[in-house]
């Protein structure tokens, strides 16, 4: 009961954790291929690998065996079952999707939604002469917020691995 339980907390962890990466990984690319330098600085990658790595493990790794009158309720799996199932890319892709798309939306749309002026995203640098923060510095954490709060709440979705 309890391997079995152990073997589908590290699936749970896995689903969040290539949700989480593939989205980031693609938001990189196409903002460094489009605008130059990435809505994320160095400090908000590193923040988002270490302490997302954390409070995920401790989300998902946590939880207790599942057992109805003494039988366990998760099936036996086989030594050559595959770790990453057709049913958890269902779970996956969609949330990358969805990330994906409110990131750019966000990066090349973002200054049009939140600001009174209109900005350029490629030449603003991000403080100005007083060494004050400017407008793209602020949809820049704004894009970093957003992602933060997406991929908890995709934490919450991936407690489920989903039903064959």
């Amino acid at each position: 009961m309890w391997g079995r339980t152990i073997y589908e907390n590290v699936r749970k962890f896995v689903q969040f954790q290539l949700t989480m990466n593939i989205s980031l990984l693609t938001v990189i690319f196409i903002s460094s291929c489009s605008i130059g330098p990435p809505p994320f600085k160095v400090i908000h990658l590193l923040w988002m690998n270490l302490i997302m790595d954390i409070f995920a493990a401790c989300a998902l790794c946590t939880e207790p065996f599942i057992h109805r009158e003494g039988v366990a309720c998760l099936p036996r799996e086989s030594r050559k079952a595959k770790i990453i199932r057709l049913n958890m890319w269902r779970n996956i892709l969609p949330q990358v999707l969805y990330q994906v798309l409110v990131m750019v939306i966000l990066m090349f749309a973002g200054q049009c939604m939140f600001f009174d002026e209109s900005f350029n995203i490629i030449t603003l640098e991000t403080r100005d002469s007083n060494n004050d923060p400017t407008d793209r510095m602020r949809k820049d954490f704004a894009c970093f917020h957003t992602f933060v709060l997406m991929n908890l709440f995709n934490m919450i979705n991936c407690r489920v691995v989903g039903i064959d």
